[in-house]
């Protein structure tokens, strides 16, 4: 977490100086813990791929491999086995940091699980917002360490296979969005994105050579057109901030007025 110089902070704010990916050495960080909430903004952010792209690309394929290879552990193993005995760090994956620094091998995200998960205590939740970003193998990492340290791993979706935020919890939460249609659906539009042009193409082939009637052209031109149109609208939705149905509902302006709160009891008379 970098510190900015030029702030001032007002009296009561405590500002220290911590390696994102050694959380766990920093001695008054952990004595000032637990925390309620923990919130990093593009801490684990992977937009830095375009300046290491093959970098980016031998940790994803590393991740995916070692993942394979290995399922993680189950029941009290998972929190009792060694985190490098199933991911072991490679020097190329070192490369490939995310805007917090934290490199995207199974060693540096276990260390910064490692630190986390005592500033949660027993209550905390742990938010981490980069407003999205391919993965590149960080949810898988960070979903196998959440689990050895016993804490709960969601993540909210985002359009074309990116993730916009990654919760950590030590504790269940309520969870209305993993569930919610608009963020069910991210992955199959993501697919119907990236098929939908080679299927267009197949379908012209399949006219010219006349395999299937003219008379179904102009219907399927509709067709065509209209898939279109649902697709981008619904690519551009989390542009607009718009991640669940309930998002859509308060951006069109349908949602109704949270209820008034009831007025105060009376003060007792003495």
């Amino acid at each position: 977490m970098p510190v900015l110089r030029t702030i001032s902070f007002p009296t009561g704010v405590t500002c220290l100086a911590v390696d994102n990916a050694r959380l766990a050495d920093c001695a008054r960080l952990q004595h000032l813990a637990p925390f309620d909430v923990v919130f990093g903004g593009h801490m684990l952010c992977t937009c830095r791929w375009p300046s290491r792209p093959f970098a980016f690309c031998r940790a994803a394929a590393a991740t995916t491999a070692a993942a394979a290879s290995s399922p993680p552990p189950l029941g009290e193993e998972a929190t009792l086995q060694p985190a490098a005995a199933t991911l072991q760090p490679a020097a190329a994956q070192r490369a490939a940091r995310t805007c917090g620094g934290i490199a995207l091998d199974a060693e540096e995200v276990d260390g910064f699980v490692d630190g986390l998960r005592p500033l949660l205590g027993r209550r905390g939740v742990a938010v981490f917002d980069h407003e999205g970003g391919w993965p590149w193998g960080l949810e898988a990492l960070l979903r196998r360490a959440a689990r050895r340290r016993g804490l709960f791993f969601y993540v909210r979706r985002g359009p074309l296979f990116t993730n916009f935020d990654y919760v950590l919890s030590a504790r269940p939460l309520f969870d209305d969005v993993s569930g919610d249609p608009l963020q069910r659906d991210a992955r199959a539009v993501a697919w119907a994105f990236l098929s939908f042009a080679p299927a267009v193409a197949l379908l012209a082939a399949s006219f010219r050579a006349g395999a299937l009637p003219q008379e179904l052209a102009p219907h399927l031109e509709a067709a065509r057109r209209g898939a279109a149109l649902a697709l981008a609208v619904r690519l551009l939705l989390p542009f607009a901030d718009v991640l669940t149905s309930r998002d859509l509902v308060l951006a069109l302006g349908l949602a109704r007025p949270p209820p008034p709160a009831p007025p105060p009891p009376p003060a007792p008379r003495r």
